[in-house]
């Protein structure tokens, strides 16, 4: 570890659950992306979309989950902590923490969490 780096902005701390919610984000120039969320923690998400953004970064993200059997669209505004640049031109992936929620939001996603995390199913987690 260096002596300068800064933990809480490294990646994502699990438990950290696999994903597939379909979304977009806004950057702050109000430019819209398709975006795919891959993983999700309690502190925030990593997604898939075409347009990189810096780390330190802000963006909106809008996300529709499968919550008590109909479609919920959740909101968050995220701060980038990581982004890589994915081959073969299929966009980047970026982690990004969840600085602020709408409660009934965070209520949703962290009773989402926990299903997740009680799945006997199959793991998800990664």
């Amino acid at each position: 570890m260096f002596a300068n780096s800064d933990r809480k902005d490294e990646r994502l701390r699990g438990p950290k659950f696999m994903v597939y919610w379909q979304g977009r984000t806004m950057l702050a120039d109000r430019s819209l992306f398709n975006a795919v969320v891959k993983t999700a923690s309690s502190e925030g998400l990593g997604f898939e979309m075409e347009q990189a953004v810096s780390k330190g970064k802000f963006l909106n993200i809008e996300f529709f989950i499968t919550f008590r059997g109909k479609e919920t669209r959740l909101r968050a505004k995220l701060k980038v902590i990581y982004c890589m640049i994915l081959s073969s031109n299929r966009g980047v992936y970026m982690e990004a923490r969840i600085l602020d929620m709408a409660d009934g939001d965070r209520h949703t996603y962290n009773n989402v969490l926990q299903a997740l995390g009680d799945a006997k199913e199959m793991d998800l987690r990664i």
